[in-house]
């Protein structure tokens, strides 16, 4: 629910309700042991980071889900979280 939440206030443009959902997403995720659940929602902060133009948290973020991906041998997410890290680098002027 917090994930559907997240993607209709992401839609809106209401990046920081759309992040305090995404976050308690992550968070059951975290509790449940669902990684994958935390760490879609986790990449869908740094999207929400991303998109406010806060380009060093957005960074931070996806650095972070990026071992999560991998130790999950998600590999469709993991282009996901890299698709973001390359948002950030191009935003930055880093093609």
């Amino acid at each position: 629910v917090h994930a559907w939440l997240g993607q209709l206030a992401l839609s809106e443009h209401r990046y920081a309700e759309a992040r305090a959902s995404f976050e308690l997403a992550a968070l059951v995720g975290r509790e449940s042991g669902d990684r994958m659940r935390e760490a879609i929602a986790r990449n869908n902060v740094g999207q929400t980071w991303w998109s406010e133009g806060e380009l060093p948290k957005a960074e931070a973020e996806f650095r972070a889900v990026l071992p999560m991906r991998g130790e999950l041998k998600d590999r469709v997410g993991e282009g996901y979280t890299l698709m973001g890290l390359g948002q950030v680098y191009w935003s930055q002027g880093n093609p």
